[in-house]
């Protein structure tokens, strides 16, 4: 509830500071790419960052107060 709203990107209006994950389906005229502000040395925003690494056999806490969880920090630390 926290993350800056999607800014619904075509393809050309991608840049390495925007978020790359794909919304809806790529054969529907309407979509797009999330577009909000990627975390340094990702493809993808946090929220999407959420979403695409899951970390195997472990749920973790996507309900706290915390932008990035704990997991994906390691994560940005170790890249």
């Amino acid at each position: 509830k926290n993350f800056e709203p999607a800014k619904n990107l075509n393809l050309e209006e991608l840049n390495e500071s925007t978020c790359k994950y794909g919304e809806s389906d790529p054969g529907k005229p309407d979509f797009s790419f999330c577009g909000r502000k990627t975390v340094e040395k990702f493809s993808y925003c946090p929220l999407h960052l959420i979403v695409v690494f899951q970390p195997k056999g472990k749920k973790d806490d996507l309900t706290s107060e915390d932008e990035v969880p704990e997991f994906i920090e390691k994560k940005i630390k170790s890249a």
